[in-house]
């Protein structure tokens, strides 16, 4: 069960965007209203809570859940989709007042007009209503304009070799068992590119190489996505690591996460009794890996000048993406909850196909959340250079040796093996920078009280003995 997102019944408010139902509605109603949301701009279905806002809670959720999810994609065991096209909407367990209700969230259909039972829907006010006429045609206009979208123009000189199939094929082996996507033909990879919306008249389409691609940056340049680790402090920072990662979305996703995640620090904390220590990582995770997404998923991949950059700060990560959020969204929103409207709906709809993604337009409502549950600052989304930049504030820790000594401190010990004997005047000799025998003397200080050297003598006779302490 998940109890992150507490809802209150006395806030709800049925209205266009939000649906209440009490847990034995009918599953034709429920589908005909999830048809209505992807026809009317999204929205959220919440299952357990009626329209009079009596909370009911729902007795066997995970069954319910199942029915539901095989029923949108087999109604009454017929072999098409009961939802058409198939689309991708999410549903998930919360916990109100030690009860459980179910919470679907329905973002903007990008390939309407949507039918369910071979009837279009579409919503009016907190009422799901049979559409007419007019509204079809304005769907069907819609969906023309949806053609038009970058993603989904056909790549100039890319064709199904440029492809990996193999990741091709686990995309449609992971909507079948993850989400009950259908396919024509599932061991075909055109046939699941066509039933993908990545195939326009045989030719496969951007978002099929910046998804796919085996060297996307052959045609699109700008999927290069930078990560940049600082040293220092805020007075004196300077580049550490600097690593540019190419490959296809999913090869990105992978290996930009676990990079990132291998330059956060362990923080080491006594407990509140100061008798044993707990280790926490400085950021949460999960938080940090849902901003890449996010900025892999949504940046603007049209613009050749766009990019996807990653700071990693001492005591901050910053992680920025060009583009602009989407019309109708704020920077405001992002903190609160608001309707999935992906930039980017083929790649979107692909990742949440995949299960890389759960919860639609809900991924930085839980960074807020995980954050404040960890008593760090709140993280941060502003508009920065043309794109949204996600500042995340991490646990204070330990300075590390860059951080503590100096540039030509640090030069100097790593210039030394353990067991090997250094004095002022040998330091004096072998350093390039010209610095006076006072500097030097509080250098081999500086390294000796970090533990990095042992001292003996005294006077001009003191020389420095390198220990066997690692460079952290």
């Amino acid at each position: 069960m998940n109890s992150r997102f507490m809802i209150n019944p006395i806030d709800l408010k049925e209205d266009a965007k939000i649906a209440l139902y009490a847990a034995d509605t009918p599953l034709d109603q429920v589908g005909a209203t999830i048809c209505a949301m992807l026809n009317s701009g999204g929205g959220s279905i919440i299952l357990g809570i009626t329209p009079e806002k009596v909370l009911e809670g729902i007795d066997d959720p995970e069954t319910l859940q199942a029915n539901l999810r095989h029923f949108i994609s087999y109604a009454d065991g017929e072999a098409m989709p009961a939802l058409l096209p198939q689309a991708y909407w999410s549903i998930s367990t919360e916990a109100v007042e030690e009860r459980t209700i179910l919470v679907m969230h329905v973002p903007a259909g990008a390939y309407g007009p949507y039918s369910f039972g071979g009837t279009i829907y579409v919503r009016k006010g907190k009422h799901t209503k049979l559409a007419g006429p007019s509204e079809a045609s304005e769907l069907i206009n819609k969906r023309f304009v949806q053609a038009s979208r970058w993603e989904h123009l056909p790549a100039v000189d890319a064709n199904l070799d440029d492809l990996e199939i193999e990741e091709v094929l686990k995309t449609a082996s992971l909507a079948a068992t993850k989400r009950f996507h259908t396919f024509q033909d599932s061991e075909d990879p055109l046939n699941i590119l066509a039933d993908l919306n990545l195939l326009l008249h045989g030719q496969v389409t951007n978002s099929a190489v910046v998804l796919f691609g085996k060297t996307p940056t052959r045609f699109f340049p700008q999927t290069r996505t930078r990560v940049t680790v600082y040293r220092g402090n805020k007075t004196n920072l300077e580049v550490g690591l600097d690593k540019t990662f190419e490959g296809n979305l999913f090869h990105l996703y992978e290996s930009v996460t676990g990079y990132v995640s291998q330059q956060i620090p362990v923080i080491s904390e006594l407990t509140a009794a100061q008798e044993t220590r707990r280790d926490e990582p400085q950021y949460p995770y999960w938080s940090v890996r849902e901003g890449i997404r996010n900025a892999l998923i949504h940046r603007d991949y049209a613009s050749f000048s766009g990019g996807l950059t990653i700071g990693i700060y001492p005591e901050r990560i910053e992680i920025w993406n060009y583009g602009r959020l989407p019309e109708g969204l704020s920077i405001r929103d992002l903190k609160r909850d608001h309707p999935s409207l992906p930039t980017n709906p083929d790649i979107a709809h692909i990742f949440f196909l995949r299960g890389i993604i759960e919860k639609l337009g809900r991924g930085t409502q839980r960074i807020v959340e995980e954050f404040n549950q960890a008593g760090l600052p709140s993280p941060k989304w502003e508009e920065h250079a043309g794109g949204i930049r996600l500042t995340l504030i991490g646990r204070k820790r330990d300075r590390s040796p860059s951080e503590r000594i100096n540039e030509r401190q640090f030069s100097l010990l790593k210039r030394y093996e353990p067991g090997e004997r250094v004095s002022v005047s040998r330091y004096l000799k072998e350093l390039k920078e010209d610095i006076s025998e006072r500097t030097a003397r509080e250098d081999l200080a500086r390294l000796t009280g970090e533990g990095y050297f042992v001292r003996q003598g005294k006077g001009r006779s003191t020389i420095y003995i390198r220990t066997e302490k690692k460079i952290d």
